[in-house]
């Protein structure tokens, strides 16, 4: 994806290019210099990885939710609810009731 916008960011660079050469430097053409260049540096970012970017807060609600998961995967009553059970409000198994 991001190598399509850097295809899409060189053609518009080689309009432009195109455009002033054309005005200014009839006989000296730095187009393909600049296509070649731009696409080059445009391909190389897009592909370097920045890895992630979390954060101690980020980390701390990712072991949170995770736990929750697993404590709602080992409560058998939870199990056996319907889903339209944990959103009608009323407190239909033990877990819920605590929570209430």
């Amino acid at each position: 994806m991001l190598a399509l916008a850097a295809l899409a960011a060189t053609a518009a660079v080689l309009a432009a290019t195109v455009h002033y050469d054309h005005r200014t430097h009839p006989q000296e053409s730095p187009v393909v210099g600049a296509t070649v260049v731009t696409f080059l540096v445009l391909t190389v970012l897009s592909t370097v990885s920045r890895g992630e970017r979390d954060t101690p807060a980020g980390r701390a609600a990712a072991e949170r939710w995770l736990g929750l998961r697993d404590f709602l995967r080992g409560d058998e009553a939870f199990a056996q609810l319907p889903p339209a059970a944990s959103s009608s409000g009323t407190a239909t198994c033990p877990t819920a009731a605590r929570w209430a």
